[in-house]
């Protein structure tokens, strides 16, 4: 089957399975909230801000999130997340984009266990525990592996006293279509949920595809091919009293070349101002450990206050160096998520 084709095909599937009607016999509690992303900035280099990949474009859209129930408690949860996003470094209609975020259905087995299908974060790095969705500050993922979510299957659990991922993606990200081989594999494991002080271990391969723009339709074209990916991974999330601290590392390679990257990050929230969250960062990323030239680093403090429990304001200023060349950002957003 011709990959577009298959984009279809397989987005119809999910959007039946998602919109199918409940059985009678089950309880349903569903929330649905509006989303509405405002964003402005400036950048010294080309008087626009041009960013990291995966930073923020003005989009609207919705969450439809709901919990399944029977006799027996719950035992089915789904996540629809859908926008529409315009950005303005692109022209013409190429500007705006309908993407796919989240788009999910979870199966509990019992005893802890999860089956997932749809299209939801790979089991590697932060991403998986922060979903940086709507936020200015990002993980390493879009550099990392190239996108933040992807279209498979998932499974959940225990191994010991670990909590366990697996997916099984197609390494297409936003986009539906799988082709040219391409798919994706990652594990990861946590220590157990609830704890201060929490790390994690993941491995990730696959055939990615590469060269294509973070949207679901239209299709985006995919003008590299795919790309050998392989990743080890150490991710670690530590709560101390009002700090958070996180930290992740991925190293690995991408066909013959070395890659590697780092992030470290401190948020704050002052115990006066609990509506108030300030948030340091540094991350870097290397295309290719042999040789000099490759490196994307990112000094990045922001700052993030709740004007209502549904509005939330947002500034940012990165430097961001890269080609031997050091670019500074300053980002403000308007970002609305409620029902």
């Amino acid at each position: 089957m011709h990959g577009r084709a298959m984009g279809a095909a397989v987005l119809t599937t999910l959007l039946v399975t998602f919109l199918s009607p409940v059985p009678t016999a089950a309880r349903v509690a569903a929330r649905t909230a509006v989303e509405l992303s405002l964003v402005a900035g400036y950048s010294n280099r080309d008087d626009s801000v041009s960013g990291l990949q995966g930073s923020q474009k003005c989009a609207a859209g919705f969450e439809y999130f709901a919990k399944l129930s029977g006799d027996r408690g719950d035992y089915a949860t789904t996540d629809v997340q859908l926008r529409l996003s315009y950005d303005s470094r692109q022209e013409g209609d190429d500007a705006f984009a309908f993407e796919v975020h989240n788009a999910w259905l979870e199966y509990r087995l019992g005893l802890g266990r999860k089956l997932r299908f749809g299209h939801f974060t790979q089991a590697h790095g932060l991403e998986p525990v922060r979903d940086t969705h709507g936020t200015l500050v990002q993980t390493l993922a879009p550099l990392d592996v190239g996108f933040k979510k992807d279209w498979g299957i998932g499974y959940s659990g225990t191994a010991g006293p670990l909590d366990l991922d697996v997916a099984l993606q197609t390494g297409t990200g936003m986009a539906p279509a799988p082709g040219d081989g391409s798919y994706l594999v990652s594990a990861q494991t946590w220590s157990p949920s609830g704890m201060e002080t929490r790390y994690a271990l993941s491995v990730l391969h696959g055939e990615v595809r590469t060269g294509g723009q973070m949207r679901t339709l239209p299709l985006p074209d995919y003008t590299d091919g795919t790309t050998t990916r392989t990743r080890v991974g150490a991710a670690l999330e530590r709560l101390a009293g009002s700090f958070t601290l996180l930290a992740e590392a991925s190293v690995g390679r991408d066909n013959a070349s070395p890659v590697g990257g780092l992030l470290a990050e401190v948020d704050y929230v002052p115990p006066s101002a609990q509506r108030l969250t300030i948030e340091l960062q540094l991350r870097a990323w290397d295309n290719d450990l042999d040789s000099s030239g490759g490196t994307i680093t990112a000094a990045h403090a922001g700052a993030s206050y709740l004007l209502t429990d549904a509005l939330t304001l947002r500034g940012a200023l990165t430097v961001v160096g890269r080609d031997g060349q050091d670019e500074t950002q300053a980002t403000i957003q308007l970002y609305y998520y409620g029902g």
